[in-house]
């Protein structure tokens, strides 16, 4: 798991270094894990400030409720 977070981490530092791109961010917000990964960029990339517009695409928590509960039933 440490290995995956890892690569994930500089997958994302890569795409973000030249040019900062807030839509590469996305498939990290869904997971709290996830969302760590995210603001350890950003704090690298010295963007933390850039975070609170990249809640946009958390997924919200009625979404989250109905989606559980459809996959139960």
């Amino acid at each position: 798991m440490w290995n995956d977070k890892i690569r994930q981490y500089n997958t994302l530092l890569a795409r973000n270094k030249k040019e900062f791109r807030p839509d590469s961010f996305a498939i990290y917000m869904d997971y709290p894990c996830g969302r760590k990964i995210v603001r350890a960029v950003l704090r690298d990339l010295k963007k933390s400030s850039e975070y609170k517009n990249l809640l946009m695409y958390k997924p919200s928590l009625v979404n989250e409720i109905q989606d559980c509960l459809n996959s139960i039933l």
